[in-house]
């Protein structure tokens, strides 16, 4: 379920220590994937195959924009083992759902990605160990010092567009000549 503007994502890179950083300035995408694992459970003596689930794993996939708040997150964030995240699909507002829990770090990429004509990205991926489902009771404030358009997103997806020459100016109609 991917999904990116208006969601909500904050994670605890502190340590013991509360440190919550929100990432929403800088979010691009959130990406959901379950992974289930099954063991041959086969007697020797069936004719059938038989297989018994092992464990189901969820993970969650961020994109952020390269920002210097966000290069400064995917270095804390390495290998974190049990941080609080709460994540919001719809955004925090009050009555919006809520999925909060514990998560492992499994990939922090620190080194963004940077593609000719493109903005460069970097992800961060976390393996779900707890999840709870809940609604957000009270709007979550960002703490973040990253203004609503970081580092000029929306002037830099404008660049992208393709532009039309300039058109001149249209030209009097002067009378011909005979």
């Amino acid at each position: 379920m991917p999904t990116g503007k208006g969601s909500h994502f904050s994670l605890d890179i502190g340590g013991g220590v509360p440190d919550v950083v929100v990432v929403d300035p800088f979010l691009r995408s959130v990406s959901a994937a379950n992974e289930a694992e099954e063991v041959d459970a086969t007697v020797v003596t069936s004719e059938k195959r038989e297989f018994e689930p092992t464990y189901e794993r969820d993970r969650l996939t961020l994109r952020l924009k390269a920002t210097t708040t966000s290069l400064e997150f995917a270095r804390d964030a390495k290998g974190l083992i049990d941080a609080d995240y709460i994540y919001g699909p719809f955004g925090s507002a009050i009555g919006q759902p809520k999925i909060s829990g514990l998560c492992n770090v499994l990939r922090a990429q620190s080194i963004p990605n940077a593609e000719p004509g493109t903005l460069s990205e970097l992800e961060v991926e976390l393996n779900i160990n707890t999840e709870v489902h809940d609604v957000f009771a009270a709007a979550v404030r960002s703490d973040s010092d990253e203004p609503e358009d970081p580092e000029g997103y929306e002037r830099d997806r404008a660049a992208q567009r393709p532009t039309r020459p300039a058109q001149r100016p249209a030209r009097p109609a002067q009378p011909r000549r005979r």
